[in-house]
């Protein structure tokens, strides 16, 4: 009889069963980082008191000399970035792959860089093994100090509870061109702090990119609208919500 709060935070189909069901119905307050993950929620709980909220932005702050070292080892290079687990079921690189393959000849100062690991690392390496405009970083101790150095940050994600790691992007004034899934557009909207994309049009992917390659301008309003308003996605604002639904 002791009251519960549960929080979900992936956007997955909740299997439908009598266990799933109570437990959902006899939490207090189930939570959800999204609009998207509410909705799963939903289907197998529609009385449950769902409240919505999101994860927070990190605030760890950008070494400045580690930024500068990547920056001039990169040099003249016009730096598109992902940070992820190397998961392509889930955080779509080969999509990112794709592009490269596109752009290397007619784009040649355009170089992607992947930070993170992942199950598929090997995989990603192999399909991009001939490419000079790709780089796989691996795990790295602040992914803040790459965040800060890239012209666009490019999220192809296949399914997304929320991006968590968008809000990290968000606060270090960097672009970001998304796709249009899962609890994506609760943090993205579209042309206004942000562009999102259909995952299964790459054509439409390469104008997105090659538009704000050609647009300074158009990256520093998108990175500007985004950074207005993420401190209401500060560790504060997170930890406050929940302190409310404990009643502490």
């Amino acid at each position: 009889n002791i009251p519960y709060i549960i929080t979900r935070r992936v956007d997955n189909a909740i299997k439908n069963n009598y266990l799933n069901t109570l437990m959902y119905n006899n939490a207090k307050y189930p939570v959800a980082l999204s609009l998207a993950i509410k909705e799963t929620i939903i289907k197998v709980s529609p009385t449950a008191k769902i409240t919505i909220i999101p994860s927070a932005f990190t605030d760890t702050k950008v070494d400045e000399i580690k930024a500068l070292k990547i920056k001039k080892r990169f040099s003249n290079k016009f730096l598109i970035g992902h940070v992820g687990a190397l998961d392509d079921r889930h955080k779509g690189q080969s999509i990112i792959i794709q592009l490269a393959k596109r752009l290397e000849l007619s784009y040649p100062n355009i170089h992607f860089l992947l930070v993170g690991g992942g199950e598929d690392e090997i995989i990603l390496q192999e399909m991009a093994k001939d490419l000079k405009n790709i780089t796989f970083i691996g795990f790295v101790d602040n992914v803040n100090d790459y965040i800060a150095t890239f012209e666009i940050f490019l999220f192809p994600s296949r399914n997304e509870g929320l991006g968590s790691t968008l809000l990290d992007v968000m606060n270090n004034n960097v672009p970001i061109v998304a796709s249009n899934v899962g609890g994506i557009p609760d943090i993205i909207t579209d042309e206004k702090n942000g562009i999102l994309f259909d995952i299964t049009d790459i054509n439409s992917l390469e104008k997105i990119i090659l538009d704000l390659y050609e647009n300074k301008r158009k990256r520093e309003f998108l990175a500007k609208n985004a950074k207005q308003n993420i401190s209401k996605y500060s560790v504060q604002n997170m930890t406050q919500s929940y302190i409310s639904l404990y009643g502490i």
